[in-house]
């Protein structure tokens, strides 16, 4: 007989215990190797959309065109461009989206059920990477003016008396007609030899068979008529204008354009025809947008009170006023966002016009206004939005859908978050984090070890520590089951929250700080979104782990926010110098608040405490010519007292790409404010002329410095 004690047998089954029991890990086969186990697909801050059955076409900063499944949210199909692009002209026709881009005046056609490209202007525009090639593809050469840089360029779409389509380019004082169908340059038509780089507007009269084109030039619009099969003119006309043309002054509607003189709150319709104004009512105060669209008979003026909407459905003989509308003191934006729709009652073909906002109580509101009978249909009303987060709505569109006779809104936020809402939905039917699409860094952040234990729940532990409570995890798990060993199969693992359930170290937070100023952190195991925070306005520029629970975010403009990595509460703001570096110090104090913007050092309250442990101390530095300042983050008196214990031992480099030279500062303690050093350069180096420039600066001390530039 042999008898086995309990306790050694545990340590002998101890390892392979471990094994069985820890949370369940993925194998990799071969053919796995380089795939991700999640991604994140986004498009970027919405530039220019048009919408059309159940999807959005749209144009972004991140440099590519995409369609949206504006039922789901999820992107259809993404096409990136060429990375010095950038698109300036988007319209829909015939199951095909026609794109013009600058630098090159590119023409694209692509086919809007799989983003395929159709044909493309310039043989040098078909994208690199595709994943769609079933069409053919119908290319021509065309030369490039790359010195003239980003003119301005419009783009339009013509019908010819024969029934067809001539895509319509105005640039750099030439009309360029491409027939949309065969892809072949049509026509061209020299506008003007003299013209400066002035706005250029192109749009159709209202029956779609001529073409207007407008440029400014010396303190003028110049307009023409074109014959849109041939391009010969039958008309111009000269206005002259207080103020140059802009996208927020200038617009282009059916048979001409509008322009607003800001001085007089007054709208001009110019053609090369008639031409009528229209004065904005007082209550909307000074005027400063406007907003229309050649397939809409809807003029919005944008004042500092409010809104005003006209009918352009008699022009070129008149412009009626149709309502004012004002915003309640809730809503978190002094501007709510408009923009055009089909709708439902409305009879002549025309865009009608929607209107979307958010108030401080986190709810949006959406409604659609018929100017036809001067009616109103509420879309969204009420519905959950995080403004807080979020910001306020920044720009809209709309769809009707016929089957269900409802309106859907697609929106942006200020923070670059897209979503959808309908009259059918009590929330939002989705929402995508499209401020992903510009991470200015990321860091992967270790979780704590959870557990039942109130001395290490919460706790960012060290290895030792670590394996430690992992021990006494596997040995809790195999006492139980001991009795139990069917219990083997029924392990499970907590994923419903992903702070949770890491005993392990296997699970990760990857912190991302946006442009727009937001910081998401995000899960490793399934790329699920844990918190979100919404930094105070500024140039953000970098972040830094302090401490395993606190991040601190700074800007260009001296912002300086501490964020616990957990839950992403701000702990403390404040508000110092420009910051040209900022370097890592190896000092650490037990305590980490900022300064708030009035001076005040901040003590947090239980919500809001940094937590325990060691905080690294930080030190911003501007750089003034000779001179130069450094401010210690925190400035709390702990920091302060520590630091100039050490600051004899702290010096700081800049590297001057100009003159070649690198110069060494020492920080002066003892002159005026706590926590904050004059500089005084100690030392400078030049190299010969004509040295290779200088890229960066090593520093071999290891209790130097870690200078990372803004």
């Amino acid at each position: 007989m042999i008898h086995i004690n309990r306790g050694s047998s545990l340590l002998f089954l101890l390892p392979i215990y471990a094994l069985l029991l820890s949370p369940r890990a993925h194998a990799l086969f071969e053919e796995q190797a380089g795939k991700h186990d999640w991604l994140k697909e986004n498009v970027g801050r919405i530039t220019l959309a048009t919408t059309t059955g159940a999807k959005a076409f749209v144009a972004t900063e991140a440099n590519l065109i995409a369609a949206i499944d504006t039922k789901r949210g999820t992107v259809a199909w993404r096409q990136p461009l060429m990375e010095e692009e950038h698109v300036t002209g988007l319209v829909h026709h015939q199951k095909h989206v026609i794109t013009l881009s600058q630098p090159g005046n590119i023409v694209r056609v692509w086919t809007s059920r799989d983003g395929s490209l159709v044909w493309a202007s310039n043989s040098r525009a078909a994208p690199k990477e595709t994943a769609h090639l079933s069409t053919k593809f119908r290319l021509r050469q065309q030369k490039t003016d790359t010195e003239k840089g980003f003119l301005s360029a419009s783009l339009s779409l013509a019908q010819t008396p024969d029934g067809g389509v001539y895509i319509c380019v105005f640039y750099d004082g030439l009309v360029t007609a491409w027939d949309f169908q065969n892809a072949v340059e049509a026509w061209t038509m020299r506008l003007d030899d003299n013209l400066n780089n002035g706005a250029h507007f192109l749009t159709t009269g209202r029956k779609g068979k001529e073409l207007i084109a407008m440029v400014e030039s010396k303190g003028k619009a110049l307009l023409w008529s074109l014959n849109p099969s041939t391009g010969a003119t039958s008309g111009s006309k000269e206005i002259p204008l207080k103020a140059p043309l802009t996208t927020d002054t200038a617009k282009a509607v059916a048979g001409g354009f509008l322009i607003l003189d800001q001085g007089e709150r007054k709208v001009q319709f110019a053609s090369v025809g008639a031409t009528l104004s229209v004065t904005a009512t007082e209550k909307i105060g000074a005027v400063d947008t406007i907003q229309a669209s050649p397939k809409s008979d809807v003029l919005v003026l944008h004042g500092k009170k409010g809104s005003e909407l006209l009918s352009l459905a008699a022009l070129p003989n008149n412009i009626k006023s149709v309502t004012a509308l004002d915003l309640p003191e809730s809503a978190t934006s002094k501007r709510p966002a408009f923009g055009f729709v089909k709708g439902s009652g409305n009879t002549s073909g025309r865009l009608s016009i929607v209107r979307a906002y958010s108030t401080t109580d986190s709810k949006l509101h959406a409604s659609v206004y018929n100017i036809e009978d001067n009616s109103e249909e509420s879309v969204a009303s009420g519905v959950p939005f995080p403004s807080s987060q979020s910001g306020s709505v920044d720009l809209i569109w709309a769809q009707y859908l016929k089957k269900s006779a409802q309106y859907r809104v697609l929106l942006v936020s200020e923070t670059n978050m897209m979503a959808a809402a309908q009259r059918s939905a009590s929330g939002l039917l989705w929402k995508r984090e499209e401020a992903l699409a510009s991470v200015l860094q990321a860091q992967i952040l270790p979780l704590p070890i959870i557990t039942g234990s109130k001395e290490s729940a919460g706790k960012f532990p060290g290895f030792l520590e670590r394996l430690r409570i992992q021990a006494e995890e596997v040995t809790s798990a195999v006492s139980e089951l001991v009795g139990n060993p069917a219990g083997l199969l029924n392990v499970e693992d907590d994923e419903t929250d992903p702070l949770k359930g890491d005993y392990f170290g296997l699970q990760k937070l990857v912190v991302v700080l946006t442009k727009p100023g937001v910081v998401f952190a995000i899960g490793s195991r399934d790329g699920s979104i844990v918190w979100t925070t919404k930094l105070q306005s500024g140039k953000w520029a970098g972040m830094a782990t302090v401490n395993p629970g606190l991040l601190v975010f700074y800007s260009r403009d001296g912002d300086v926010a501490a964020v616990k990595a957990l839950t992403g509460a701000i702990v403390s703001e404040s508000k110092i110098q420009k910051m040209d570096v900022v370097s890592k110090l190896p000092l650490y104090t037990s305590g980490y608040w900022l300064l708030e913007r009035g001076g005040a050092i901040v003590r947090p309250d239980a919500s809001h405490a940094a937590g325990a442990g060691r905080f690294r101390l930080m030190l911003s530095t501007n750089f003034d010519g000779e001179k130069g300042q450094s401010v210690l983050i925190p400035p709390t008196e702990d920091a302060v007292e520590l630091f100039e214990s050490y600051s004899d031992r702290v010096y700081m480099h800049q590297v001057s790409l100009e003159q070649d030279a690198v110069s060494g500062f020492a920080v002066v303690t003892g002159d005026g404010k706590k926590g904050t050093y004059p500089l005084e350069r100690i030392w400078t180096v030049r190299f010969p002329h004509g040295f290779e420039r200088i890229s960066d600066v090593s520093v071999p001390d290891p209790d130097s410095p870690i200078h990372s530039a803004v």
